[in-house]
């Protein structure tokens, strides 16, 4: 039986070779618009509503400086 292949989306392979999970969120620019896509994971292994996300992002499109909200 073949390995089952993982969703480049869902998980990310870190340092070690572990699998971590990491979900994608989106956010629009605040100059353009654009669409952007962040990724974040859970702040625990328990958890699935508290992500950890960077506080500043770059926009793919503009290359403004965008700020992620707290909530």
């Amino acid at each position: 039986m073949a390995p089952a292949k993982l969703d480049n989306r869902l998980f990310a392979i870190v340092g070690g070779g572990h699998a971590e999970r990491v979900e994608e969120f989106e956010f629009e620019c605040w100059q353009c618009w654009e669409t952007n896509y962040i990724r974040g994971r859970p702040k625990g292994f328990w958890s699935t509503t508290h992500y950890e996300l960077p506080g500043e992002w770059t926009c793919w499109s503009c290359g403004a400086l965008n700020t992620t909200p707290d909530e």
